[in-house]
Order: C-alpha cells, then sequence, then structure tokens
C-alpha cells in the first residue's frame, strides 16, 4: 500500500498528493490510503535540501495532524517541515512544532497534534538531516483528526502519567 513519489516533486507544483480517508467511518479519524513512498539520494553533507520532495494533502483549519517519516529498510535520518500554500513552513510551540528530525522511533521523524490553522492544501517537505549522507528510501503517513483530538507523543513524551494527554469531555443531551 504505497504511492510512489511524483517525479518533479521537489517543488510545491510537483508535490506528490496524499489522500487521506476517515477510518472508521463516522469517527473524525482520518489517515492516509496509501503510505507515501520516496527515496533520497543527498549528495551535499551539510545540505538538508539536496534531494527534497514535496507531499500534499487536504485540511480543515482546528484539524489536528500527525506526520510520520519513517525508514523501517534504510539507514536515511529524514528531517520534514509542514509548510501552507505559500511554501512557508508552519509555526507552533513545543510539542506542536512544524518540523522534525528525530522525535520518532530512531533517527526517523514525527510530529504530533500540530493544529491546522485554516482551510486549505498543505505540504510535507522531506529531506534528510544535514550532515547525513545516506541514501535510501522513507515512508510518509499523515493522520488527522477532525472534530476529535489526537495524541501528543513526540519523543515519546507521552509515556507517563505525569506527561498524559488530559481527556476533554463534553455534553450531549443529558450525558
Amino acid at each position: 500500500g504505497f504511492v510512489v513519489e511524483q517525479p518533479n516533486n521537489g517543488s510545491i507544483a510537483g508535490a506528490t498528493p496524499l489522500t487521506l480517508v476517515e477510518d472508521p467511518n463516522g469517527t473524525g479519524h482520518y489517515s492516509t490510503q496509501l503510505r507515501g513512498l520516496g527515496s533520497q539520494d543527498p549528495s551535499v553533507s551539510g545540505n538538508n535540501w539536496s534531494d527534497q520532495d514535496y507531499w500534499s494533502f487536504e485540511a480543515l483549519a482546528g484539524d489536528k495532524v500527525a506526520v510520520s517519516v519513517d525508514t523501517p529498510d534504510s539507514g536515511v535520518d529524514p528531517y520534514f517541515e509542514l509548510k501552507n500554500a505559500s511554501n512557508q513552513t508552519l509555526s507552533g510551540s513545543s510539542p506542536d512544532s512544524a518540523a522534525d528530525d528525530n522525535s520518532g522511533p530512531g533517527n526517523d521523524a514525527y510530529i504530533s497534534h500540530f493544529t491546522i490553522p485554516a482551510d486549505g492544501t498543505y505540504y510535507v517537505r522531506v529531506g534528510k538531516y544535514y550532515w547525513s549522507t545516506a541514501v535510501g528510501n522513507y515512508e510518509v503517513r499523515v493522520q488527522l483528526g477532525r472534530g476529535i483530538d489526537l495524541e501528543s507523543d513526540a519523543e515519546y513524551n507521552n509515556g507517563s502519567v505525569a506527561n498524559a494527554d488530559p481527556l476533554t469531555y463534553t455534553t450531549s443531551g443529558n450525558q
């Protein structure tokens, strides 16, 4: 289950689209129907973007998003940024950062619980950590919560009672 990066996806104009599907239906939890499969062939140490790839997805204001760039079968050390249609990296405060290099397992990149500021198309710009010269494949996945919350778990921060995500309850009728 992969969608392979399109040729010429080194800019927003050539971004490979990722389709988000609600699963299970009616829950407000969306995830990429197919993971994106890309490759990094960095030739320049010290340059995050010597082989940049753009991926796109649609979101609404207030959606919570989690993005992971995983390297299960390669030594690539990924770095990515979440961008708007103007190619500006979104801003957020920790743990809601919109860029990452090592918050997932091993050297993989992950952001979680980032709040989307406005309706539109958003972009994941994937490169590699600046010192890395490793060549290989990566997988990109987007999860989105619409009307529901997502876990905040960058660097496994939600692994203790002290750092647990709070639950918010709302009234529905007399319940």
